[in-house]
């Protein structure tokens, strides 16, 4: 058994020396201002280390401004154990108390010097044997309770021998000890912890926030599955209907658009092949006209000049057989004014002109000879000009009739060009963008004489009546995902903005469709809610399987009262458990009652069918909804062992009968009232230190 067993005041609290022994049941009994409170206080300091719950009032000195007036002011706690007794050793380093756990029983030679005065730490460091005497210091409070309470994690092996209980879960008990001491009210609440935490270490809860996070959605996504099995008074789904709606606008629009974009990409690239063809021929055709006309030309040419030096050949010859100089001709009619001016000196020049005479007969007599023949070979040049001229003509005509041909190709042309520039134009447009020309079948075998430009009409005109069934399938789209909501558990987008989404949409939701994915999610949906039945059906078997046990121990503290009860003013305390009335305990006990019922066949069918077991099925998807809203609403994250029961007292005063109550506030007297709550909270304690005594 281990217990305080002694406390030493060494100049604390007004007091040089004071050796007090609590190693039984002590009565502290003396006038006012004599030293009762600040023993008790000193007393609950080492079991709480809680100076703001030691019942000091305001106005008055701090706990360590009182007890530790001064550097050797000290108090020293003597614990006894089974293997002997240790010290607690408290003092002020830095402002506030701390700790040292010092082995063996308490020694005042260790601490008071032969002059009868208090020595310092240094001092009484020196008089212990051995270095393993005295601990390192203690400052950390929550550290000291560890110890104290024996929550050994963490904590190095040195101080385990210095621990009163062993207990991970102690935090109840000093408060306890404190409520014993300062007379607190007793409510139902603390000393079911208190039995709770007698029962064992572990944690026993149920996470309301994981089962939150479980059921969140879950009724939208009921909902959500539900939607494909609602029929319409045909018996047609109408989820379905309105999906295959979706599906087959979407392969009636994919198909126009793709053979439209056949038609056209074939008529473009025909009529391209067909330009392409006919402008090479007709450049061949022109090219050779063009060639044949210049060689036409140059050979007339050729035959012109040839006649043209044919004749002055001839007239030279004429000339040249009768002896003139043909030169000497045209020299002549230029110098005939000269030939006047030199009569006289012909005159003259007798001999000169004897000369002359026979020149004269020779040429000059055949001028006009010379004259005629002239005219002559100008009138063969003439005619030859006017046939030159004829040939002229006739190769003019040919070149206009060449000319128009040209023209003509020419607007061919123009309106195979127009036709490009028309593609190109509609290559730019919104409905050309939606097409993908990678995808589309060329075909040789077809051939039209429509122009591309009326085929690009035609496309707008079908592109309109396309887009009026778009319009039809977004609206079919809008109106299936108008039935689910933006958290659905499909995944289903609900925001559709751009027409490539509602595409993408229709697609999947035909893989959907053809996948029969529904099934799935159905499946799915069975499994998890069956699961969540199952798993709340367990954890609450297993939060009030301790009942039988917490019965047991409140009939041990009802015993032990029987028992021990030095109070003969109080004539009885009693102590039962009641039902919890905590909405949500009762909930989880109505849905582990339910799985028990149904564990085999729950989940089994399917939630939207009309089987045998569909009521089943809906009674828990109600409860589950149910959990779901009281878990919202009570905005509890746990629940304890503690919310499984309520906890009732019973007071019996001398003729005073508290009846079934959860807090002792009313039992005769205060004084009355105080002893009763002592003797509660005492019994309680009792009870959990025997628990943890036994671990020891």
């Amino acid at each position: 058994m281990r217990y305080l067993n002694k406390i030493v005041f060494i100049n604390s609290a007004g007091m040089p020396y004071a050796d007090i022994s609590i190693d039984g049941n002590v009565h502290f009994i003396g006038t006012q201002g004599v030293g009762k409170s600040t023993t008790l206080r000193a007393i609950l300091f080492f079991y709480n280390v809680d100076k703001l719950k030691l019942g000091i009032e305001k106005g008055k000195r701090t706990f360590d401004e009182y007890y530790f007036p001064y550097g050797n002011s000290f108090i020293v706690y003597e614990v006894a154990r089974e293997s002997g007794p240790f010290c607690v050793l408290a003092f002020k380093s830095q402002g506030r108390v701390a700790f040292r756990f010092i082995e063996g029983s308490y020694n005042k030679d260790n601490y008071i010097n032969p002059e009868n005065k208090a020595m310092s730490w240094e001092q009484i460091r020196g008089t212990f044997s051995g270095t393993n005497t005295y601990t390192r210091k203690i400052e950390r409070y929550e550290e000291y309770r560890d110890i104290l309470y024996g929550n050994n994690k963490g904590l190095s092996a040195e101080f385990r021998k210095y621990a009163l209980i062993e207990s991970r879960q102690y935090q109840n008990l000093p408060r306890t000890i404190q409520n014993v001491f300062l007379n607190s009210k007793l409510e139902a609440e603390f000393i079911k912890q208190t039995i709770i935490m007698s029962l064992n270490e572990e944690d026993i809860k149920i996470d309301l926030a994981q089962y939150e996070l479980h059921l969140k959605d879950f009724e939208v996504q009921l909902d959500d599955i539900s939607k494909w099995s609602i029929k319409n008074r045909s018996g047609e789904v109408v989820a379905r209907l309105i999906a295959d709606a979706a599906k087959d606008e979407k392969q009636v629009a994919d198909e126009q658009i793709r053979v439209l974009t056949n038609q056209v990409k074939n008529q473009v690239e025909v009529k391209k092949k067909e330009r392409d063809n006919k402008i090479s021929r007709e450049n061949t055709i022109l090219q050779e006209t063009l060639n044949k006309l210049s060689e036409d030309i140059k050979s007339e040419a050729v035959q012109v000049q040839t006649r043209i030096n044919d004749i002055q050949q001839q007239a030279s010859r004429a000339l040249e057989h009768a002896g003139a100089d043909t030169m000497r001709l045209n020299a002549i009619d230029q110098e005939l004014v000269a030939i006047v001016e030199e009569l006289q000196f012909i005159e003259n020049n007798r001999q000169t002109v004897s000369e002359y005479g026979k020149d004269k007969r020779e040429l000059f007599d055949l001028v006009d000879k010379f004259k005629s023949d002239k005219k002559i070979y100008e009138n063969q040049l003439a005619i030859e000009k006017q046939r030159h001229e004829l040939a002229k003509g006739k190769l003019q005509e040919l070149v206009i009739k060449r000319n128009h041909i040209i023209a003509g190709l020419d607007a061919s042309q123009r309106r195979i060009e127009e036709d490009i520039l028309t593609f190109d134009n509609f290559s730019l447009t919104e409905v050309f963008s939606k097409l993908d020309p990678s995808a589309l079948i060329i075909s040789e075998s077809v051939r039209t004489t429509r122009r591309v430009k009326d085929l690009i009409d035609e496309i707008n005109d079908k592109s309109f009546s396309v887009r009026d069934k778009l319009d039809d399938l977004l609206t079919s789209i809008q109106k299936f995902l108008s039935h689910f909501s933006s958290a659905n558990i499909f995944g289903f987008k609900t925001n559709l903005i751009e027409t490539s989404d509602f595409f993408l949409f229709a697609e999947n939701l035909k893989e959907f469709l053809e996948e029969d994915k529904i099934a799935e999610f159905e499946k799915r949906t069975n499994e998890r809610f069956a699961s969540l039945i199952f798993q709340i059906g367990k954890e609450t078997t297993d939060l009030v399987s301790k009942e039988a046990t917490i019965q047991k121990v409140i009939s041990d503290i009802n015993k032990d009262f029987e028992e021990r009860n030095f109070t003969g003013v109080i004539k009885s305390i009693n102590l039962r458990l009641s039902p919890s009335a905590n909405k949500i305990v009762m909930l989880l006990t109505e849905i582990r009652k339910f799985n028990d019922e149904h564990a085999l066949s729950l989940g089994k069918s399917n939630l939207f069918t009309g089987s045998e077991t569909e009521q089943i099925n809906k009674k828990a998807v109600g409860y589950l909804k149910n959990f779901a809203n009281e878990i919202t609403s009570s905005k509890l994250e746990v629940i304890n062992l503690s919310d499984t029961f309520e906890l009732q007292f019973k007071v019996v005063e001398n003729d005073n009968d508290s009846g079934w109550v959860e807090k002792l506030t009313n039992v005769g007297s205060e004084g009355d009232r105080y002893i009763g709550q002592g003797n509660d909270q005492y019994h309680a304690f009792k009870c959990f230190q025997g628990k943890c005594i036994k671990k020891i």
